[in-house]
C-alpha cells in the first residue's frame, strides 16, 4: 500500500520535481506566487535596494577564494590589500545592503536548545543545531511578508557573471508563522514580459505544513509574469538544523555542453548536487539588455501571505563566487 502521509512527503524523491498533487500534499500548492505575488503587488518595487549604487570601487576576491563573509571577520581577501573585507560581529556596508530586519548575534542565541547548566550537565544538543563559528547572521520577519539582506561588492551582478551563491541555513522553530521560508535569491525582473515583474530563482529551507518541527528543501523558480513556478524537493530537513545550501548558474563558459543562450540552475544541498535546470526563459535572462531591477544576490526570510506569525532564519559561512571584477 502507498503510504501518502504529508509528513513522509509521498512519491517525493530527492532532485524530483514536484507535481501540483505533491506540493499540496506538503503545503505548498500556490505558495511560490503568494510568497512574491503579494509583494509585487504592494511593493511593485520589492525587492528595493536602500539607495543608488555605490561609488566605491568593486572588491575583487582572491582567486580561488569563495568565502565572501562568516560574520567572525573572515571573507572577502583584497589581494591588493592583503585583508579581509568581512567584519567580525557585524556587516560590513561594503558588502552588505540591509536594514534593522538584519543583525549579527551571538551564534547561540540562534539555537533554542541552550544548555542552562555547566558542561557536564550533561546537556548535548541535537547534531546539526549549532554552527561552529561565534556569530551568524540572522534576519526575521514580522512585518512585512518578507526581509532581505543584499550582497554587494558588487551589488548588481549578471547571470553570466554568477557563478555561485552559498551559505549554511537554518529555519528557527521561534516561527511563528504557518509557512516560513530561509532561502538564497537571485532576482531579477523581465521588462518584455507584461507586467513586467519579477523573475527569481531560489534555494532553501520551508517548514512542512504537515507536521511539527519538520522542514525540507527545495529549489525554485518563478516567473510571475507568466504565472510559472518549477519546484524541485531536495530532500528532508529539521527545523533548527543547519543545512548547507548553494545555487550555481552557469552558462557555455562554464559548460561547453550548455547552448549558447542558455543557462542551467544547479542545486546543492551539503555539498552534492541534487537537481539541474535550465529555465524556458534562458535567452532573455543571459541578455542584460533585456533584465531590469537587479540582477541581484540576496538572503531572505519570507513568512508567506496571511501570516500567522514572525519568522526567523540563520545564516553563516556565506560563499559568493563570480568573476572578478574591479572598477
Amino acid at each position: 500500500m502507498n503510504d501518502e502521509r504529508p509528513g513522509d512527503y509521498g512519491q517525493a524523491k530527492i532532485g524530483h520535481p514536484l507535481s501540483r498533487r505533491e506540493a499540496m500534499r506538503i503545503g505548498l500548492a500556490g505558495s511560490a506566487l503568494a510568497w512574491l505575488g503579494p509583494s509585487c503587488q504592494e511593493r511593485s518595487n520589492t525587492p528595493k535596494p536602500p539607495g543608488p549604487p555605490s561609488s566605491q570601487p568593486v572588491h575583487e576576491l582572491a582567486p580561488g577564494t569563495s568565502l565572501y563573509d562568516d560574520f567572525d571577520g573572515h571573507g572577502s581577501f583584497q589581494t591588493y590589500e592583503g585583508r579581509d573585507l568581512a567584519t567580525a560581529g557585524a556587516l560590513n556596508p561594503l558588502l552588505w545592503f540591509h536594514d534593522e530586519a538584519s543583525r549579527v548575534l551571538d551564534a547561540a542565541l540562534a539555537s533554542p536548545f541552550l544548555p542552562s547548566a555547566s558542561a557536564d550537565s550533561g546537556y548535548a544538543p541535537p547534531p546539526g543545531l549549532l554552527p561552529v563559528s561565534n556569530f551568524v547572521l540572522e534576519i526575521r520577519c514580522d512585518i512585512e511578508l518578507m526581509e532581505y539582506a543584499w550582497l554587494g561588492s558588487p551589488r548588481e551582478i549578471e547571470f553570466v557573471e554568477f557563478r555561485s551563491l552559498g551559505a549554511d541555513v537554518m529555519l528557527s522553530s521561534r516561527s511563528g508563522a504557518s509557512r516560513p521560508s530561509a532561502c538564497l535569491n537571485f532576482h531579477t525582473t523581465i521588462p518584455e514580459q507584461p507586467p513586467g515583474r519579477s523573475w527569481y530563482v531560489s534555494l532553501g529551507l520551508f517548514k512542512d505544513a504537515a507536521e511539527a518541527g519538520r522542514a525540507f528543501v527545495m529549489g525554485q523558480y518563478v516567473n510571475f509574469n507568466l504565472g510559472l513556478v518549477q519546484n524541485d524537493y531536495l530532500g528532508p530537513a529539521a527545523l533548527d538544523q543547519w543545512r548547507s545550501l548553494r545555487l550555481d548558474i552557469l552558462t557555455k563558459a562554464d559548460d561547453p555542453g550548455l547552448g549558447e543562450q542558455d543557462i542551467r540552475l544547479d542545486y546543492y544541498l551539503d555539498g552534492a548536487l541534487k537537481m539541474s535546470r535550465i529555465p524556458e526563459d534562458s535567452a532573455i535572462l543571459i541578455d542584460p539588455e533585456r533584465t531590469a531591477l537587479g540582477p541581484h544576490r540576496s538572503l531572505i526570510v519570507n513568512r508567506e501571505a496571511n501570516p500567522t506569525g514572525p519568522a526567523f532564519g540563520y545564516f553563516d559561512n556565506v560563499r559568493a563566487v563570480y568573476r572578478n571584477r574591479v572598477g
